[in-house]
């Protein structure tokens, strides 16, 4: 792995600074030890560390210095080996502080606070403070650190990204959000046009934030997470996903069929939800390996990927148009449906899943009605 080192037995974290941030650093190299004489502890470790440094090359090449420095100034506060070397560069940091907002103060006869007060950059000398203490922990620079750690996949990191920066919009530090504003920005923010699913997925986000926070440090340990309890319940009389009737099921199939010569896998993967209640994103998966058709003439489908462990099972075809239809198909090379384009995260169902509502609005616009949800309940030879 390019950025570990291993120096006098121990593995260290190394990563060369870009030219065009070296005098904002005043060093051409990265290098932390990570305290272990294991290569593979040491490629578990090094992510985190790596994700900070180019976390402050972004902010550096973004103008946010302060940011930049105060996480440097952090990070020394961090490796301090103890008490007295803790106040050493608490002093160097108060001095440097105080550079900044005396660069700008007026002349004259103010004494210091009022100097101070009346400096332009005092709120850059303050935030450069409490940013490096911890006394103010700002959302945004960390955001990437936690998700270069996490193993959730790339559509999961996007939503925990976009949930995030939701928030920062509103209250970019976490020391504001108590649980009263917390609770607030749920009802006001989140609540609004949302549904209590999406709601309670966003709350993962920034519950799964805030206790990594609390494991790096950023957070006392003795924290309380103030997204705890503030899921919302879904209303007992909440609408339910309803059966497609025969008449819209037959005019819902007339304008699939219709778009043929352009969607050419549409109309068979319907056809395949309908007697099996099979869901779009397990149809488009499927390969010609996961099809056998027996002595009978029936057909065995097996799901190996599935929503739940218990989706993974095998389905007989027994509809005669459908299992012709399988059978025709068994030649094509990757996929049983190899017209279905997959979206930036692999998934071949998300656009087949939006055609196929627009064409169900079409015949009718009942919003407890879903195409994927409605069709597959129904689930029957048509």
């Amino acid at each position: 792995m390019a950025y570990i080192q291993r120096l006098r037995r121990r593995w260290y974290a190394v990563m060369h600074v870009p030219p065009d941030v070296r005098n904002h650093f005043g060093k051409r190299k990265f290098k932390q030890s990570l305290k272990t004489e294991s290569k593979a502890q040491a490629e578990r470790l090094v992510g985190s560390i790596i994700a900070v440094w180019k976390d402050q090359i972004r902010l550096a090449r973004g103008h946010d210095e302060i940011a930049a420095e105060a996480s440097v100034w952090r990070e020394m506060l961090k490796k301090a080996k103890n008490d007295r070397e803790t106040r050493l560069i608490r002093d160097q940091l108060e001095a440097r502080a105080d550079d900044i907002w005396q660069a700008q103060a007026p002349s004259g006869t103010l004494d210091p606070e009022e100097a101070r007060e009346a400096s332009p950059t005092w709120p850059d000398a303050w935030r450069l403070w409490t940013l490096a203490t911890g006394e103010v922990v700002e959302i945004e620079p960390l955001i990437e650190p936690w998700l270069s750690e996490a193993t959730s996949t790339r559509k999961t990191q996007d939503m925990h990204r976009s949930a995030l920066r939701l928030l920062v919009e509103h209250h970019p530090t976490a020391q504001e959000v108590t649980r009263k504003v917390a609770s607030e920005f749920v009802r006001d923010v989140l609540a609004v046009g949302r549904s209590v699913a999406t709601v309670n997925r966003m709350m993962s986000s920034y519950s799964g934030f805030w206790q990594w926070l609390a494991d790096r440090g950023h957070l006392p340990d003795d924290f309380r997470s103030p997204w705890e309890r503030q899921r919302l319940t879904a209303k007992a009389d909440a609408p339910t996903r309803e059966a497609i009737s025969e008449d819209d099921a037959r005019a819902y199939l007339e304008l699939v069929s219709r778009s043929t010569n352009k969607r050419p896998d549409d109309l068979a993967l319907v056809r395949l939800q309908a007697v099996t209640g099979m869901r779009a994103d397990e149809a488009a998966q499927l390969t010609p390996g996961d099809v056998r058709v027996d002595n009978q003439g029936v057909a065995w489908i097996k799901i190996t990927q599935a929503k739940t462990k218990a989706g993974v099972r095998t389905i007989p075809v027994v509809d005669k148009t459908v299992r012709a239809d399988l059978q025709a198909r068994l030649g094509n090379t990757d996929w049983l449906f190899p017209h279905l384009t997959a979206d930036r995260y692999g998934n071949r169902a998300q656009a087949l899943s939006k055609r196929l509502n627009r064409l169900l609005d079409q015949v009718n616009s009942d919003p407890n009605l879903a195409a994927n949800h409605s069709w597959r309940h129904r689930a029957r030879t048509l």
